[in-house]
C-alpha cells in the first residue's frame, strides 16, 4: 500500500465527422454481379450495431447501387422497428436500404441496430434481400442473408452486456459523478465465457486507442437465481495517450482501493450485487475506488469515490 497524493487530469472528448457528396456514373461493364456475403448471421439482442456484407464481383467501371428489403421469417420472426404512438416497436432497425458501392470497391454493409427487450423470448429471425441493383446484376442464388437475433434475457451473463452508467460518489464532497460505460463478455468458445465481463470506456479519451478494460468476475446461483460480481483491486486499465499528454507517455492506469488512514489498497476486491431485473449493481457501499497512475514517485489521481453503482434504463 501507498500513499495516494491528488493530481487532477483533465479527460477530454474530441470527434470528427466526415463527409463527401461526390457523385459518379453507374458501372456499364459487363458480368458484374451483387451477391450477400453470408448465407446466415447471428447476433444477440444486446449487441446493437452489427453488419450484414454485400459483395460484388466483377470488374466494375463505376459505381453501383443496391437496394434491400427485410422479410420476417420462421416461427418467431422479427419485426422491423416503426414509430407507433411516437415509440418506436419492433426487434432491429435498419440504417439505410439503399448502399453505393463506388468503383473499385468489392464489398459493403448494411447496417443493423439490434434492440435489447426485457422479454424472454425464442431467438429471431429475418432474410435481408437484395431486391434491386444499379449498374450490376443480382445473383439469385446468394440474393439472401438469414439474421438470427439470439434472446439474452433467460441468461445474465448476455443481458448484463451493454451500455451502463457507472456512477460513484465524491470523495470530498459527496456529490453524484457518473460516466457512462459499456459491459462486453466473451464468445462463447473462449474460457472465459460466463466468467468474466470486461467493463470499458471508462475516461476512454484519455487512453491510447481510446481503450480501457476492467474486468468484472461474473458468478449466478442457478438455484436461487442470485447475481453478483466481483471488480479487483489493481487491474490495469490502459495506458495514457502519449499523444494528448505526452508527459505522462508510457503511464499505466489501474484501480485501487482505498483505507481508511488514506492508503491504496492493492489487493482485495469490492462485490457488486446484480439487481433481480438485472438493471441495477450496487457494490459496498463503504468501499472506495480511485484510478490513478504513478509518476515521479507520485500518484495522480484520475477520479474515484465511494458507493459504486452500474445502472441502465
Amino acid at each position: 500500500m501507498k500513499y495516494i497524493k491528488i493530481f487532477a487530469l483533465a479527460v477530454g472528448m474530441f470527434s470528427m465527422v466526415a463527409c463527401s457528396d461526390d457523385k459518379k456514373e453507374h458501372n456499364t461493364a459487363a458480368e458484374v454481379e451483387v451477391e450477400m456475403g453470408e448465407t446466415q448471421v447471428t447476433t444477440r439482442e444486446n449487441r446493437g450495431i452489427f453488419n450484414v456484407p454485400v459483395n460484388l464481383t466483377g470488374k466494375a467501371n463505376g459505381a453501383v447501387t443496391v437496394t434491400i428489403d427485410v422479410e420476417a421469417t420462421g416461427s418467431d420472426p422479427a419485426q422491423e422497428a416503426q414509430l407507433t404512438n411516437g415509440n418506436r416497436v419492433g426487434n432491429y432497425i435498419i440504417t439505410s436500404k439503399t448502399l453505393n458501392i463506388p468503383e473499385g470497391v468489392t464489398s459493403v454493409n448494411v447496417q443493423i441496430n439490434a434492440i435489447d427487450d426485457d422479454e424472454v423470448n425464442e431467438d429471431r429471425t429475418f432474410k435481408v434481400v437484395i431486391v434491386k441493383a444499379e449498374g450490376a446484376s443480382i445473383d439469385k442464388s446468394k440474393d439472401s442473408t438469414l439474421v438470427t437475433i439470439k434472446d439474452d434475457d433467460r441468461f445474465p451473463y448476455e443481458k448484463l452486456q451493454g451500455d451502463w452508467i457507472l456512477s460513484w460518489k465524491d470523495l470530498d464532497s459527496g456529490e453524484d459523478v457518473s460516466y457512462p460505460v459499456i459491459i462486453e463478455g466473451y464468445a462463447e468458445d473462449k474460457a472465459n465465457y460466463n466468467k468474466v465481463l470486461m467493463l470499458q470506456g471508462l475516461f476512454s479519451s484519455i487512453f491510447k486507442d481510446e481503450e480501457s478494460v476492467l474486468n468484472l468476475k461474473y458468478f449466478f446461483d442457478e438455484a436461487t437465481e442470485e447475481c453478483y460480481l466481483e471488480l479487483d483491486y489493481a487491474q490495469t486499465m490502459g495506458q495514457i495517450n502519449p499523444n494528448l499528454y505526452p508527459q505522462y507517455a508510457g503511464c499505466i492506469v489501474y484501480n485501487f482501493g482505498l483505507d481508511d488512514e488514506g492508503y491504496l489498497v492493492e489487493e482485495g476486491y469490492v462485490e457488486g450485487v446484480v439487481s433481480d431485473d438485472r438493471k441495477t449493481v450496487v457494490f459496498t457501499p463503504d468501499a472506495s475506488m480511485l484510478y490513478c497512475f504513478p509518476f515521479q514517485g507520485q500518484y495522480q489521481l484520475i477520479d474515484g469515490g465511494y458507493a459504486l453503482v452500474l445502472s441502465r434504463n
